[in-house]
Parts: structure tokens; C-alpha cells; sequence
């Protein structure tokens, strides 16, 4: 298996902007999903409209999650953030989970991050000193990695520097 310096676990809309964030930013990323496709419940569980983007009149949400909202509109999966009738919130934004899935695939395609579908996270431990090793489940097969975890699932864990790489001891 090949080195990363980011691990990002869970390939939601979260992940997936972090995932992002840190290969625009030059880190070797792998994104570990355990479905076969990325959007987390926007897309597994079709949970939408997003909302909201906005505050009153003023857009608070931007960045990587603003962009993919530009996206899906310039590829007609989304109309964009629209005012929600019932006020519950400023702003709604509908989107089709199936194009965002592709839009996602396609993003980290020209990010360069690496994806590893169907697997499951299984232990990160610190091998000697600040290096990490991953355990992966990937189908019926361990997989072992390197490097710092990201677990967007729960509270990420940030580190402030790349681990080198180690080999798991028997």
C-alpha cells in the first residue's frame, strides 16, 4: 500500500471536503469509504435540501461546499440556494443525489486524492514515536497503511506535521 499523509475516513460531503482541502494544499490523500460511492446520507439516504448557506440575507457557507453547489448547478443538479417557503431556514438547496455522487468522483479525480470504496476503518496505532500505522478493512482483506488518521465522522484529529512511514510488527 502506497504512503499517504492524510487519511480521511468517511467519504461524506465532509470528508470529502477535507479530503480536498488537504490535497489542494499538496498532502497525499486516500479517502476511505465503505460504500461503493461518495455524498455520505445526502446521497446514500437522500437526506436533502442542504440548508442553509445562509444567514438572513448573507451567505455564511462557502469554500469547497459553496463550490460544489456551483458545480451542480453549472451541471444541472442543482437550482441553487433557494428561499424555503415554510422559514424554517433563510435558504434551501435541492440537489440530485446522483450527480452529485459523479460530481464528487470527479472532484477527487482532479484533486489527485485517492479513494479506497468498500472498506472500513480498523485501528490506527502509533508504531514508533509520532508514526502511524492503519489497519483497513477492504473486502475480506486487511490492509495495512501508513500514516496520521482523519476520521470525519466524529471529531477530526489534525496533526500539524507529516508521520514518516513505518511497517507493522508481527
Amino acid at each position: 500500500m502506497r504512503d499517504y499523509d492524510v487519511l480521511v475516513v468517511g467519504g461524506g460531503n465532509a470528508g470529502c471536503a477535507a479530503a480536498l482541502a488537504a490535497a489542494r494544499n499538496g498532502a497525499r490523500v486516500l479517502l476511505v469509504e465503505r460504500y461503493g460511492f461518495l455524498g455520505g446520507t445526502a446521497t446514500a439516504s437522500m437526506v436533502g435540501p442542504w440548508m442553509t448557506f445562509h444567514s438572513g440575507d448573507d451567505r455564511i457557507v462557502g469554500g469547497i461546499a459553496q463550490e460544489m453547489v456551483e458545480r451542480l448547478v453549472r451541471l444541472g443538479g442543482s437550482p441553487g440556494h433557494l428561499h424555503d417557503a415554510s422559514d424554517y431556514v433563510p435558504t434551501i438547496t435541492p440537489f440530485d443525489p446522483e450527480i452529485h455522487k459523479a460530481l464528487l468522483f470527479e472532484m477527487m479525480g482532479e484533486s489527485g486524492v485517492g479513494l479506497l470504496l468498500h472498506a472500513w476503518f480498523l485501528d490506527a496505532t502509533v508504531c514508533r514515536r509520532s508514526r502511524y500505522c492503519v489497519a483497513l478493512r477492504n473486502g475480506r482483506r486487511d490492509r495495512r497503511g501508513q500514516r496520521a488518521p482523519h476520521d470525519s465522522t466524529r471529531r477530526p484529529t489534525p496533526t500539524s506535521r507529516r508521520a514518516p512511514a513505518c511497517r507493522p510488527t508481527r
